[in-house]
Formats: structure tokens, sequence, C-alpha cells
């Protein structure tokens, strides 16, 4: 028997059909879309929770907890050298010493230089004595105008030609930049020096700086100025007043990092330096400002 299709016989029974299946699929799409959004809306749900949390200011009195490690540098540390080359002549210091601002640390200059100071100075000498009798003589009419004013220019050239010497033997002398400690001595007598080479390195720890590296969201909580405490673990548990002296503005992209300074007094130069400790940030570290100092005004000579 022929087999006629199915719509031939039935042709209500297609549309039929094609409704059920796709009553069948609404469901499941609607079932599927329902299991797919709730994850999202768990998620929406705990990204407005934390909005609050996220991008809020740092509490003032969380700062009272807030550690971080440190390490003790000495406020100032150069290598000394000299803008010229010679040889070392006199070293008048060894490692260890403690000097003051302006002592001579070295000297390199040779005595055939020394010598030529020493005239260049009879020299100005000898020029200003004869300058003060031409000018008498001049007062009374005994000596011309021309000659009174060559004794005036041989009177200037003599004195720069003393400075001259003068500064060439100060371009070989090694003098103390500040009050410290010779740390290093990289040069000894007899030996050539080249020019800018170091020859000693001072440091100066009667003032410390404690430096610590904080993460980003503490930026704007530290502020310049504020007070602070330091532990030193090699002298004990003992607190150690700091005074913030700066803070980075910009954190390093790479680490996420900024650093904070602090200054530590150590006039008896009973702390060491170069050695880890720890930065206690107390609550007080919010007062003060990160603003950049400006420099001050000119005062006035008269």
């Amino acid at each position: 028997m022929l087999q006629l299709p199915r719509c031939a016989v039935f042709p209500g029974s297609i549309l039929t059909e094609t409704k059920i299946r796709l009553r069948c699929v609404s469901r499941r799409r609607m079932s599927y879309g329902r299991r797919m959004r709730t994850p999202y809306k768990l998620l929406l749900l705990v990204l407005i929770c934390a909005a609050p949390v996220w991008g809020a200011e740092v509490p003032t009195s969380s700062l009272a907890s807030l550690e971080a490690d440190a390490v003790l540098l000495p406020s100032r540390s150069v290598k000394l050298s000299l803008p010229v080359e010679a040889t070392l002549r006199e070293l008048r210091v060894k490692e260890g010493d403690f000097v003051k601002k302006g002592d001579i640390l070295a000297l390199l200059y040779s005595p055939a230089e020394s010598l030529e100071r020493d005239r260049a100075e009879k020299e100005r000498e000898l020029a200003a004595f004869e300058l003060k009798v031409s000018d008498k003589l001049r007062a009374d009419a005994i000596v011309s105008e021309e000659q009174a004013r060559q004794k005036q220019i041989s009177h200037d050239v003599a004195s720069i030609d003393a400075l001259r010497a003068q500064a060439i033997l100060a371009d070989k002398t090694l003098v103390a930049p500040f009050d410290g400690c010779v740390l290093r001595i990289f040069k000894e007598p007899g030996e050539t020096v080249s020019r800018v080479e170091k020859i000693v390195e001072m440091v100066d720890y009667a003032t410390l700086y404690a430096e610590s590296y904080l993460e980003s969201p503490w930026l704007g909580a530290i502020r310049r100025g504020s007070t602070a405490r330091v532990v030193i673990p090699q002298l004990g548990e003992g607190l150690h007043e700091a005074v913030v002296e700066n803070v980075d503005p910009v954190a390093d992209p790479a680490s996420g990092l900024f650093r904070v300074r602090l200054v530590l007094e150590n006039a008896d130069y009973a702390i060491p330096s170069g050695v880890p400790a720890k930065a206690l940030f107390m609550p007080g570290s919010m007062l003060g400002s990160n603003k950049p100092s400006e420099p001050e005004p000119a005062r006035d000579s008269n």
C-alpha cells in the first residue's frame, strides 16, 4: 500500500507538533537563562557590598598597628675627590677618625707649588707697598698721574697672581665638607690620583635616616612632619622617636610600593647605621602635609 505523507493524512498534526516542540525549547531556554543569571546576581551582590570598602580612605586609628620594615642609613655619605690629577703627598686621617667641617684630609700639591704661592704673596706685598708710596708722592705732586696709575695696575696684577697660586693649592687640598666620620680611604701617599678619582669616603650618622617601603594603599595616609617610632632589634625593644621627613608622591608601578623616609637623631652615635629596624606609624601620622616645601625667600642684605 502506498504510504502518504503524514501531512497529507493529518493536515493539522504538523502545526500541533511544532507548537509542542517550540514550547519545550522555550522552557529549556528559560531554565538555562535562570541558571546562568544566578552566578552573575551573586557577583553583583558582592560588588555592591564591597564598594564602600574599596576606595575608602584609610582610617586614622588603623595607623596605630601599621608596622613596616626599615633600614637605618647615614644622613650623608660622600666619596670625596679632587678636580686635578696629581700625586698624593700627605694623608692626614685614617679610617674611623671623626673630623670637623673644614679639616684637611689630604694634600696633593708639591713643595714647588707651595713655594710658588709664597712667592706670589710676597710680590703682592711689594706691589702694595709701592702703591702706598706712589699715592703719597702723587698727593705731593712729585710723580705724575700716569706713574701712579702704573703702580695701581701692578698691584692689581700681583693680587691676581697671588689668588691664582692659592686657587691651585686649593684644588689639590682635600677638606671635610661636614662633621663626620672617615669610613674608607681609597688612596695612600705616593699613589697617583686621577681627576675626580675617589680618595676618601665620609659619612655623617649623627642624624640617621630610616627608610621604609609601604604598599600603595597607604600613599595618602602618611604625612610629612608627623611623628613615628623606630624599633632597632639589635639594641633591644626600646622605642626611638622619629619624624617623617619625606614621602614619595608616586608609587613604583612595578612593585606597587612607595618610600617613606624618617629622621632619627643620633648625636651620641649610640645607634649603628646600616642595620635593619621596624618603623611604627602612629595615629598622628595623618597630621601634616605632603605638599612640596617652597624655597625660603632671599633675605635682604641691607
